[in-house]
């Protein structure tokens, strides 16, 4: 600072110096102009004189033009020092690279290049960064124009810290911290029961997946979803040498995120079969075909005493142990038979008691074991039949409570009457015999 001062200083004074010599000069100019009619050698030094002045003055332009300039090398120099002294910059590596992923920096948009980095030249001291990625997969609705589209979500920092936090950048370095972030993809799923056949979605209650780092989603209607297509997970190595153990600093490692199906509920019951594929990568697929177990039950109705079909409204209710035990009780089906038979074309595995309707006879309860496609006859004894064999028997029930008592009377009457007539026979006998043996 002190060079500038002198610098300033010395220019300073040429340029005075160069000020009073134009002065000089041009008064001089004046005197020559009204003096040269009467002497040429007058002019001739005067031209001369006048030469030299100006050679003097073009060699002060050029020494203040030196001056000048190396004193604002100098300038340019010392400021260029002192912010390179306050100088700081941060580098932000995505992992996975990612381009166009954008970070607030003291509230200023950057964005990461085609590299995944994300570069920042500052001054030293406190900055606040924030990430502007609020994407949610919960939040995002089925019909968004975007469904059909993978997005980033953010995942953490590493070293680890809050989504939005400040950061100190020193003098003279370069730090270096990494986002981490999660790409989702969309998945659909299609269903189909143990004959191939696709089930309607809107039967199918949710699904229920279990990811490998543990985590746990639900899937409902339209069972259309966005899964994250890999973890993060640290890696240390850790070694044994000459009895001494070395650890390895941790490792950042992006693992693909692997999905199992869970559950595939269906009126309440999971019907999902495990002996088929339940497992699938997100990254590898984007419609996973679930097989279930869902089979179709055919069942008729018919006349226990004609074998005659029967047309009536049926009752299906679904139990297993899970409900037992909970106390729950499962929603019930109901049908129409259309000539004594029905059949429901899915039927989630599961014991189902099978009730017809009241008013439409006796006996028609019975249950069945649902694990494959299974036909089912149910005979009842209808209002019809029942009248049939029920007036023999009202006939006979008639005979003994009307008929029979007056029979029974008639039949006791007489062998009373028999009875007395043979008794009085018995003692005439008896009386002339005691009559015979008397002594005399």
């Amino acid at each position: 600072m002190t060079n500038n001062n002198q610098l300033k200083k010395f220019t300073d004074g040429n340029t005075l110096y160069l000020q009073q010599l134009i002065s000089v000069l041009h008064g001089y100019w004046s005197q020559m102009q009204l003096r040269k009619e009467h002497s040429a050698n007058f002019v001739s030094f005067s031209s001369i004189t006048i030469s030299m002045a100006m050679l003097s003055v073009l060699v002060l332009i050029c020494i203040n033009s030196i001056i000048f300039t190396y004193a604002q090398s100098d300038v340019n120099d010392t400021l260029q020092s002192n912010k390179q002294k306050d100088a700081a910059s941060l580098i932000i590596n995505t992992n996975p690279p990612s381009p166009a992923v954008k970070v607030l920096i003291d509230g200023k948009l950057y964005s990461s290049g085609s590299d995944g980095k994300i570069m920042f030249n500052g001054n030293i001291g406190q900055h606040k960064i924030e990430v502007p990625i609020a994407h949610d997969p919960g939040q995002r609705a089925a019909d968004s124009p975007s469904i059909n589209s993978s997005f980033l979500t953010f995942a953490g920092w590493e070293p680890p810290m809050p989504k939005n936090f400040s950061l100190k950048l020193y003098p003279q370095t370069s730090t270096v911290i990494e986002l981490k972030l999660i790409r989702n993809v969309p998945i659909s799923f299609e269903f189909f029961d143990a004959s191939s056949n696709t089930i309607d979605k809107p039967k199918i209650g949710k699904v229920l997946l279990a990811s490998t780092d543990g985590k746990q989603a639900e899937v409902i209607f339209p069972f259309k979803a966005f899964l994250e297509e890999y973890y993060f997970k640290k890696n240390q190595q850790v070694r044994e040498d000459k009895d001494a153990l070395i650890v390895s600093s941790p490792q950042i490692q992006t693992i693909p995120q692997k999905y199992k199906i869970v559950k595939v509920m269906m009126n309440d019951t999971n019907v999902i079969d495990k002996s088929k594929q339940t497992e699938f990568f997100p990254q590898n697929s984007s419609t996973i075909n679930v097989d279930t177990k869902v089979y179709p039950l055919k069942i008729r109705i018919t006349d226990r005493l004609f074998d005659t079909p029967v047309s009536a409204g049926i009752s299906i209710h679904p139990i297993d142990d899970t409900s037992k035990m909970s106390n729950t009780t499962k929603t019930s089906l109901h049908f129409q038979t259309k000539g004594g038979e029905t059949t429901i074309s899915q039927l989630p595995k599961s014991t189902y008691i099978i009730k017809t309707d009241k008013g439409t006879g006796f006996g028609g309860n019975t249950a069945v074991l649902l694990t494959k496609p299974q036909e089912v006859t149910i005979n009842i004894l209808t209002n019809k039949s029942a009248a049939i064999l029920g007036l023999p028997s009202f006939i006979l029930f008639i005979f003994i409570l009307f008929v029979l008592p007056k029979a029974s009377r008639h039949l006791m009457a007489k062998f009373h009457n028999t009875n007395n007539k043979d008794l009085k026979k018995m003692q005439k006998k008896l009386k002339r015999l005691l009559e015979d043996t008397k002594p005399f």
